[in-house]
């Protein structure tokens, strides 16, 4: 049988990380989530903040539920539309990156067709049952923990404007944007985005800060 949850399938994702979390015996874990893993970790943070550490977000919109709830993907399946945006600007000078889009692809293609029962579950977008943007922007206001967002200037999905919509209500929030990037970025530039997520982890697992240890003073080892 089918269940189809509604306005809380992402409500169901989170619960089953926290069941991981549980079978591990972690306590309390940091999570990373791009697109809609990032999607999972806003309702993470938000039914359950006193698990979660820290919060690494890329290309986590949320999505602005002024724009609807439908998810693109269904929109798709369903022939609302042909195509999602483009996801990815073109490349033209990192052949490496290009080689990492092309492998992306082939696996893509290499995925069996989902199951017809699937096609039939639209899980939305995250935060739905919040109803409106308005208070979606106050649940991010009243967010503790400490969240890294992460994206690409040339997102159709999780846009700048989006993501800084969402900076600006998260109080405990350090946000990065790479130019000629887009909604793959974390296969796109997956060394870089570790590199980042590891340095904003360690400082928020040192103080529960979200930004380096600032140094006493003006002097010149504080520019170091």
């Amino acid at each position: 049988m089918t269940y189809d949850y509604g306005e809380s399938w992402y409500d169901r994702f989170a619960e089953d990380v926290l069941c991981l979390a549980d079978a591990v015996g972690a306590e309390t874990f940091s999570y990373l989530g791009a697109s809609h893993g990032a999607g999972i970790g806003w309702h993470l943070i938000l039914l359950h903040p006193e698990r979660v550490r820290a919060f690494v977000a890329v290309v986590p919109g949320p999505h602005s539920l002024a724009e609807g709830f439908m998810s693109y993907r269904q929109m798709l399946m369903q022939g609302l539309i042909k195509a999602p945006p483009p996801f990815d600007p073109p490349i033209d000078s990192d052949p490496a990156r290009e080689q990492r889009r092309a492998k992306r692809e082939e696996w893509l293609r290499s995925l069996p067709e989902a199951d017809p029962r699937e096609k039939k579950i639209d899980y939305g977008r995250p935060l739905m049952r919040l109803g409106n943007e308005e208070k979606l922007q106050e649940a991010l206001r009243g967010i503790s923990v400490p969240v890294l967002l992460l994206g690409g200037m040339e997102d159709p999905i999780s846009t700048p404007d989006l993501m800084m919509r969402t900076a600006k209500c998260l109080p405990r929030c350090k946000m990065i944007l790479y130019s000629n990037c887009g909604h793959n970025i974390d296969t796109d530039l997956t060394e870089e985005l570790a590199e980042e997520a590891d340095r904003f982890l360690r400082h928020s697992a040192a103080d529960g800060k979200w930004y380096a240890p600032a140094c006493p003073g003006n002097g010149p080892s504080c520019m170091g």
